[in-house]
């Protein structure tokens, strides 16, 4: 698992970064965090793409930059919920630094995703 996820960590460090997702979608500039409302929408629109990358994914291969995007696009959505940590900042940690941001990332985001389906249920 390790080797899987610092072959990737590697990988990812390597490539281009990606402005615009497959499907035309600009990947926005991330706004500020005490801008709560423009910071919640961030996130949607970010959530939107990439279940659409994965449905993309469902029906045929994805190309080089197709991944390298849709991989960008669910970094944001994870690195936006971490006071601080751009995307820029991020590219250049340590690996065992993005490692630990990663999973923290990614917790907050889970937590994101659950109480939405929460909110979901109650309206």
């Amino acid at each position: 698992m390790k080797r899987v996820l610092m072959g990737f960590l590697v990988t990812w460090c390597l490539a281009e970064p990606a402005t615009a997702s497959p499907f035309g979608f600009e990947l926005p500039e991330r706004p500020h965090f005490t801008d709560v409302a423009a910071l919640e929408a961030y996130r949607v629109a970010l959530y939107h793409e990439h279940v659409r990358c994965g449905e993309l994914a469902a029906e045929t291969f994805l190309g080089w930059d197709e991944v390298n995007t849709c991989s960008e696009i669910y970094l944001r959505l994870k690195l936006s919920f971490l006071n601080g940590v751009t995307l820029d900042r991020y590219r250049t940690m340590p690996v065992k630094t993005k490692v630990v941001t990663h999973d923290k990332g990614y917790s907050a985001y889970l937590a994101w995703l659950h109480r939405q389906n929460l909110e979901a249920r109650i309206d």
